[in-house]
């Protein structure tokens, strides 16, 4: 996903529902092309809530696994 909007509070990415998985695992790259750091946030949603598993906050200009 590439997004480029000045004032964006958030973007969301989200994959199908899933049913039957007892195991999560994902991989992914992610940086930031800004003049101000950023943070990305992983989780899954459960019952209709956001369940947050990591805040990543240590994004560079660099893409990262």
């Amino acid at each position: 996903m590439y997004t480029y909007y000045v004032n964006a509070p958030e973007n969301i990415v989200a994959m199908p529902p899933m049913n039957g998985i007892n195991t999560l695992q994902i991989s992914f790259q992610a940086r930031y092309y800004s003049t101000k750091p950023q943070a990305f946030e992983v989780g899954y949603i459960r019952n209709g809530e956001f369940v947050a598993i990591e805040n990543i906050t240590s994004l560079t200009t660099t893409y990262q696994q």
